[in-house]
This record gives C-alpha cells, structure tokens and sequence, in this order.
C-alpha cells in the first residue's frame, strides 16, 4: 500500500476488499473473513467517525449486499502467528504484495498515518498538488470551517462543549433537547427544521440515498459522500450554526412535523417538491 498507511489500514483494506470479492464471484452459503487484528475487528463493529472509515463503510456495504441474498457474513478473530494455516498463507502472501510498487487507489494518506505521525511529534505538510475538497475549499471559511467542525464532531455543539469544559448541560440550545450531538444537529433538532428540508432536497436531487432512523451512523455516510458535501454545506448556511438562537427558537416552537418521521412517511419529499 506505499506510504502514508498503517496495518491496522491493511487489515481493514482486507476485509472490504475480501466481501466486495464474494460479491462479485456469486458464491454461495455463508462467508466468513477471518481476521488476527482485534483492534480492526473492534472498528468494524461501527461506521462512526474517525480512523477507517471510509474502509469500514466499504465493507458494510459489500456485507449489506451480501445479507441481501441471504449470506450472512461474520468475521471471525483468529490468533496471529500461532501455526493457524490460513492465517500464515495470508502472512505470507502479504509480504510478497509488500514487496511490489504501491496499487493504484493507495496515493493518499489514511487518518490513522496521520495520527500516529501527530503523536510522535512530526507536522503534516500537504503534498504538491493536494487540495481540499472542492466544493469545502471554495466555500467562504466561516461556513467551511463549521463544516468540518460538524464532519470531526469538533463542532459548537452540545456534547463538544461539555466533553472540554466549556458548558456545563449536553443540552441542545436551539430545541431544548437533552443532548445535542452531530445526529440531533443535522436530523432531529426543531430549531434546524429549515436548514434539514434544503440537505434532503439537494441529496434527492444528487442521487444520494436519504438517512433513515435505523441507520447506525447516517452523519459518517454523508460527509463520506463527496456528492453530499453541498448540500452539507448549505445545511450549515440555512442551520443557524453560527450563534441565532432566537430564530432557531422560534423555529421549533412553529414547526409541527419534523425529523424522521416526516422523511420515513414521505411527507418532506412533497414538501420539498413544493416548495
């Protein structure tokens, strides 16, 4: 994989890569991946934010497919370097891979490289020819700064603020709400009714699948998702993100339908329409 990656990336690249294989072959019965990483194992169990993501998501989806025609799939911890045989075929086969000039798809630096990187003191510096996201690099930086605040969960927002101390209650200022999370901000709050109709909207018209109440992680799909990224940013512009607490208030007390609901039973979709 080159530069920029860590094994705990690998793993991941592995499991994604070995479920969108069984896809493909249309094999039959049941699939298993066996896997000698615990902490891999640990971040596939969620598609929050953070490390591994974007393999994760990968991997749920080709899993998701899978299920669909009936092939449950389970991943199975296996001991490392204990005489396991598929375990040291595996072993051997990926020194061989070491050994060749890096796969095409692998040029870019995962979060976990940076991380560690961070943690022993050296400073990240964009390699020529980087850019940020388009849409986010061409947004002004008040709103593009919120943005990625909301896509680290770094946002002004209830949980942040209480985890570093700077507010004393979880509570959700615009609807009152007991806890004011990415989830709460972006799909549930009463107060960001306005800014919630433009994101639906402008994912409908991209083609984006719309997030359920079912779904574990609908936030970490969307700011994975490069054609979410405006209307992401126009929730941010139509949100009152930036300290309008009266309007926001007011907002809530004059909005009758609102969240999962509505969108489940196909009542925003018209709305939307209509407007």
């Amino acid at each position: 994989m080159g530069h920029g990656h860590e094994v705990f990336d690998a793993k991941l690249v592995g499991v994604a890569t070995a479920l969108e294989w069984a896809l493909e072959r249309q094999l039959l019965g049941p699939i298993w991946v066996f896997l000698d990483a615990q902490n891999a194992i640990d971040r596939l169990k969620s598609t929050r934010p953070g490390p591994g993501q974007a393999l994760v998501l990968r991997a749920h989806r080709a899993a998701e497919k899978l299920a669909s025609r009936g092939q449950p799939v389970t991943i199975q911890w296996v001991p490392g370097h204990s005489g396991v045989e598929g375990n040291e075929q595996a072993d051997q086969a990926a020194k061989r891979a070491a050994s060749k000039h890096t796969a095409h798809g692998f040029e870019h630096l995962f979060l976990a490289y940076i991380k560690r990187r961070h943690r022993d003191g050296c400073v990240y510096k964009m390699p020529r020819g980087w850019s940020l996201d388009p849409l986010a690099g061409k947004a002004p930086k008040r709103l593009a700064s919120r943005y990625y605040q909301l896509k680290t969960g770094h946002a002004p927002i209830g949980t942040y603020l209480h985890r570093i101390g700077r507010r004393e209650s979880l509570e959700c200022q615009a609807c009152k709400e007991p806890h004011e999370t990415v989830r709460h901000v972006l799909f549930e709050c009463r107060g960001r009714r306005t800014g919630r109709k433009v994101l639906y909207r402008v994912l409908k018209k991209a083609g984006v699948p719309l997030p359920t109440a079912a779904e574990e992680s609908p936030w970490a799909r969307l700011f994975a998702e490069p054609r979410a990224t405006q209307g992401l940013l126009q929730f941010v512009a139509e949100a009152n993100l930036f300290h309008d607490k009266e309007q926001t208030a007011r907002e809530a007390e004059i909005s009758d339908v609102w969240g999962w609901d509505t969108l489940e039973e196909g009542g925003l979709g018209v709305t939307l329409e209509d407007e």
